[in-house]
């Protein structure tokens, strides 16, 4: 952050969201980087914390596959292993979503549109709820 903030640039921290899923929260913030010369800032990291874990990756999709991959337990037996594919599936279909609905976000903030940014980020916190659900 130190690198980046320097050089003619800053950095931006976007709104903190804090989301609950069943007994917990995620914490979900996005990292700007614009030049000090104005601009619009440049979407540049996503904040994840879930638990005891915390990362920090280029994109909505890529900070959510980090958090959420990691509590799936490889399955010894065959069965069950194809039992579990489309739980998977299904998990990764919403971490894509996610990150499809967050650039949309991005994209409505850009252009001004408040009203389209809230509904978007709405759409993201509802498919996190949804992938919390789906990871326990």
């Amino acid at each position: 952050l130190t690198l980046w903030n320097q050089g003619g640039s800053r950095v931006i921290w976007g709104s903190l969201l804090v989301i609950p899923i069943e007994q917990s929260l995620v914490y979900v913030q996005p990292l700007y980087i614009a030049a000090q010369s104005g601009g619009v800032p440049e979407l540049k990291r996503v904040i994840v914390a879930y638990g005891n874990s915390i990362v920090m990756e280029e994109n909505l999709e890529k900070s959510l596959n980090s958090i959420f991959g990691r509590s799936f337990e490889p399955l010894q037996d065959t069965s069950a292993r194809n039992n579990l594919a489309p739980a998977q599936s299904d998990i990764k279909g919403l971490i894509a979503e996610a990150g499809r609905q967050f650039d949309n976000a991005q994209q409505e903030l850009r252009r001004g549109n408040w009203a389209g940014y809230g509904s978007a980020m709405q759409k993201v916190e509802q498919l996190i709820k949804d992938l919390g659900a789906k990871a326990k």
